[in-house]
């Protein structure tokens, strides 16, 4: 099971509901539709615990069903269709007004849930310390964009309604400025862009790959601007400026150029505690406003971290 899930193990205090069965259907395919909230991983991992049963005993996710067999699920499964807010540990907040906020997400923090019994995520903080984001989306919460798990540093969301459609609308436009810090593998000696397109590597879901945009319908545009900022021995430390947000774009375009970022060991990176890669600004218009604001994380000690 995924560190990230709450451990989903059957209880003898359960209390439990149980589901009509109108016509036949695999027993995975049948939950899929009657708990929607509930991703296939966890929904495999409560059949696996016990806490789904068919016909009173314990089922496999294959199981056959037949109209008149009666699936039982945990009541509390039912009744869970929105994260669970969390406040501990608190989270730093580097921006609030009554429509944005903004945090310094961790390193190893997922930004963002995959499913509503999902905890540990900034989304579950979020609506932990703004419960007003728990309408705008429900396993987002308000955030508007993403950080990478293994990646520090800023992380936007909207409070209001307003906020959230005009900040989505801001991101697809491309009209948000974004600035990381990146420890890399190598010498740099020279500002550059990168503007190779991101589609998925096929046959390898974790990783993408920077292709030429004429050659694959999928690919996504990207440009990465890239500047040399200090040497520390065999690394060097780049400001990195991005309007677009493919997945993994910083990592695979400097992964690309022969400079990985130092531990990302998916593409290349060599051997270091963390992702040196940290979320140092984002720089917008205030969606009620107009206002051009930036806001700034904490700067990450990776020069420190290099030991």
């Amino acid at each position: 099971m995924s560190p990230r899930d709450p451990p989903p193990n059957a209880n003898p205090n359960d209390q439990w509901s149980e589901l009509a069965v109108g016509v036949p259907s695999r027993l995975d395919h049948f939950l899929r539709t009657a708990l929607p909230h509930l991703s296939r991983r966890i929904l495999s991992e409560l059949i696996a615990a016990g806490r789904i049963r068919l016909n009173g005993s314990r089922a496999h996710k294959g199981s056959r069903l037949r109209p008149g067999d009666r699936v039982k699920v945990g009541a509390d499964l039912l009744a869970v269709t929105c994260l669970r807010p969390q406040t501990r540990p608190p989270l730093a907040i580097i921006y609030v007004d009554d429509h944005l906020v903004a945090i310094d997400k961790p390193c190893g923090m997922p930004s963002v849930a995959q499913n509503v019994l999902e905890v540990d995520t900034a989304a579950n903080f979020l609506i932990g310390s703004f419960p007003e984001t728990a309408a705008l989306d429900r396993l987002e919460a308000g955030f508007v964009h993403r950080l990478d798990t293994a990646t520090s540093g800023v992380l936007l969301a909207a409070r209001s309604s307003a906020a959230h459609s005009d900040l989505r609308a801001a991101f697809r436009r491309r009209d948000v400025v974004k600035r990381y810090c990146a420890m890399v593998d190598g010498a740099v000696h020279a500002s550059g862009i990168c503007r190779g397109a991101i589609r998925n590597k096929p046959g390898d879901p974790r990783r993408v790959e920077v292709v030429d945009a004429g050659l694959s319908e999928t690919a996504r545009a990207a440009e990465t601007q890239y500047r040399p900022v200090a040497r520390f021995g065999t690394h060097t430390l780049l400001e990195v400026e991005i309007h677009s947000g493919a997945r993994h774009q910083v990592r695979a375009h400097l992964a690309a150029l022969g400079h990985p970022i130092t531990g990302d060991d998916l593409y290349g990176g060599s051997d270091a505690d963390r992702l040196m890669l940290h979320a140092a600004e984002i720089e917008l218009a205030h969606p009620m406003s107009g206002a051009a604001i930036v806001i700034a994380a904490r700067p990450a000690p990776f020069a420190r971290d290099l030991g």
